[in-house]
């Protein structure tokens, strides 16, 4: 009976494996179709606004258009485009197909149904989409979006086989979804569906992390499956918003159940706040404790912002900024951090010297420049510019003093 129990448990163990790796697979492969899909569509004239999957303009944009964004100021959230020229758009094919045909700088007219019913027709100009918009919107969650999978498939490898290890994979992984598949949401609208059932993994994923790391429940240790009821919520609300997401009779429709998984990810992140807590002063291990202290900082710091917004946008939608993400990548170095810093018992060493060659790093840079610069001004106006500023000499005198400085401060 015992036996047939192990080999029970080696099975699920090891098909919950195999499910996250699956998982993390087509994370990577989205990554790359969306930053192929990025590429080609900045490269396309732009509208002047975000349209998503149902022709809705989604409100997304700069705070302080340019007038790249004129569209952006003359549209609001829940407005449909209809039509380019009155040739009638259902989605980004359509519209890419138009837009090909055009230049910057050329005009072109759209229709655009409110709410209510109402359409207009304006006349815009069309643009190439920003440099500077474009790092905001597509390069930095693509960057986001490497190094969450980093760390979920460094933490896979090491700790697959516990919960607690799997959770995090999980979850890191839904994160490098979500974020790096945002610009396509707002464009290419290829990953819409991955993008959502992703969003209510992250929140189940953090619920199966909060009840086993750092300290695992006695309630979960009796009742395993109770690990996994968070993400078979969170899958429940994803699948429940895919009949809305292209549903062209009630263009909005998806908004609503976009926002009940924002909340579900909230009310996740506040749980895996309060059990932290909870374990941070009335765990019996000291180890524990040491770990929830450590976890409360990261998450507070990391889901401060987004915790804010997604509660916010709950009552009322709320215009989205990237930058939120940038918080984020705080949180799962943290959890990785503390999930193997009692792995190897070094690792804290580790940490501060990397953090130490680091901060040196920024000095010896910082002070290159400013000795470079010193020695240049000093050769133009004092030398009459008989020694250049790129003479070997400068150059040796000056790694000198660096090398000479940072021996004695790495000494100390």
């Amino acid at each position: 009976m015992k036996q047939s129990f192990q080999r029970y448990n080696i099975i699920i163990n090891q098909t919950l494996q195999w499910m996250v790796f699956i998982y993390q697979i087509a994370a990577v492969v989205t990554f790359m179709i969306g930053i192929y899909l990025g590429v080609r569509w900045v490269q396309m004239p732009f509208l002047g606004a975000f349209v998503e999957h149902s022709m809705v303009f989604n409100g997304v944009g700069p705070a302080e258009p340019s007038a790249a964004w004129k569209l952006f100021r003359e549209v609001k959230l829940g407005d449909q485009l209809v039509k380019i020229n009155d040739i009638p758009v259902t989605d980004n094919l359509q519209i890419q197909g138009i837009l090909q045909k055009y230049f910057p700088g050329e005009s072109i007219s759209i229709t655009v149904r409110s709410e209510d019913g109402q359409e207009r027709v304006l006349a815009i100009t069309l643009h190439k989409f920003p440099p500077s918009d474009r790092t905001t919107y597509f390069v930095i969650p693509s960057i986001l979006n490497f190094l969450f999978l980093v760390i979920s498939w460094w933490i896979f490898g090491l700790r697959r086989t516990e919960t607690a290890g799997r959770a995090f994979s999980l979850f890191a992984t839904s994160l490098a979804i979500v974020i790096g598949s945002i610009f396509d949401v707002y464009t290419t609208h290829v990953i819409t569906y991955v993008w959502t059932l992703s969003i209510g993994v992250a929140g189940g994923a953090l619920v199966t992390l909060a009840l086993s790391f750092p300290q695992e429940l006695r309630l979960t240790l009796e009742r395993p499956y109770l690990r996994w009821t968070g993400l078979l919520l969170g899958l429940a609300l994803a699948f429940l918003a895919f009949p809305n997401l292209y549903n062209f009779d009630d263009p909005t429709a998806y908004i609503k159940n976009w926002q009940y998984n924002y909340i579900f990810v909230a009310i996740s992140g506040l749980f895996f706040i309060f059990l932290n807590l909870h374990h941070s002063f009335y765990a019996s291990s000291p180890v524990v404790k040491t770990q929830a202290r450590l976890i409360l900082w990261g998450a507070s710091l990391s889901f401060g912002p987004m915790l804010l917004w997604l509660l916010v946008s709950f009552i009322r939608p709320l215009n989205f900024s990237p930058y939120l993400f940038l918080p984020l990548l705080l949180f799962p170095l943290v959890v990785a951090y503390t999930i193997m810093r009692f792995r190897f018992v070094r690792s804290g060493n580790w940490l501060r010297q990397g953090l130490i060659y680091a901060m040196f790093a920024v000095v010896i840079l910082v002070g290159y420049a400013l000795l470079v610069t010193g020695m240049g001004l000093i050769s133009t106006f004092a030398l009459a510019g008989l020694i250049p500023a790129n003479s070997p000499v400068w150059v040796g005198i000056t790694f000198f003093l660096i090398a000479l400085f940072f021996d004695a401060i790495r000494t100390y």
